[in-house]
């Protein structure tokens, strides 16, 4: 019994329910990542045509107001979108600094809420969260 324990080896039901597991954890980060573009581009397409978004009856709000309401959802869709070796592994002081300025920089913009730089991390930590917890399980099914 100790034997096979040190080995490695495993019982044929776990070793299926494992690829099983991880097929399914494959498929959530795909969809992930679907997610974090699609959060991308509706930001994108918001700012540089904002006119289906707002009704008739408002005043379209000058594009640094845009900007600076639309960052949230780069906030959020960065992580998701990017290489999860990448934001948590290798290169985070890159995603570090790359979150610095989409949670601060808005703050300098014209039309930024009181406290969107809140709301911007927030989504960043929520993003990142999500990502944290499917690395993980992904590690636990390593064969």
């Amino acid at each position: 019994m100790s034997s096979e324990v040190s080995s490695g080896r495993r019982e044929p039901e776990i070793e299926v329910l494992g690829r099983i597991v991880r097929v399914a954890l494959l498929v959530l980060r795909g969809i992930s990542i679907v997610v974090g573009l699609a959060a991308i581009a509706g930001a994108i397409y918001t700012v540089f045509d904002p006119v289906p978004v707002y009704s008739d009856d408002d005043a379209i709000p000058s594009l640094q107001t845009l900007i600076a309401q639309q960052m949230t959802l780069l906030c959020i869709g960065l992580p998701l979108a990017l290489p999860h070796e990448w934001s948590i592994g290798r290169g985070w002081r890159w995603a570090l600094a790359l979150g610095l300025v989409a949670w601060f920089g808005p703050m300098f913009l014209e039309g930024d809420w009181a406290y969107g730089f809140a709301l911007r991390m927030f989504a960043s930590l929520v993003a990142v969260s999500v990502l944290a917890v499917w690395r993980t399980l992904f590690s636990l099914t390593r064969p």
